[in-house]
């Protein structure tokens, strides 16, 4: 992430040149993104919790792949909410 940082150009999404319903919607549908990536994640986390109650060494295999990508996911969040006033005013 780090390197990617260096060699972008930054341009903030406040100041490009597209309307501001455009702008909206892109934040929402960039939010969705973050939230249907931590609810995989929960839900991989409780089946496996279920498993768990049975046999410790069972788990659930089938979303691992997908479940990488979570932490480059929260990478991005925690880039947005270093270098974006947006993330800092969301309400919840």
């Amino acid at each position: 992430m780090e390197e990617n940082r260096q060699k972008v150009e930054q341009v903030e999404l406040a100041s490009a040149d597209i309307p501001v319903e455009d702008k909206e919607e892109l934040m929402r549908r960039m939010l969705v993104c973050f939230m249907c990536a931590d609810m995989i994640e929960s839900s991989v986390i409780k089946m496996n919790d279920i498993l768990h109650k049975y046999d410790k060494d069972m788990c659930i295999e089938m979303f691992d792949d997908i479940r990488s990508m979570m932490k480059m996911s929260e990478e991005k969040l925690k880039y947005l909410q270093e270098n974006s006033g947006y993330m800092k005013d969301l309400v919840w």
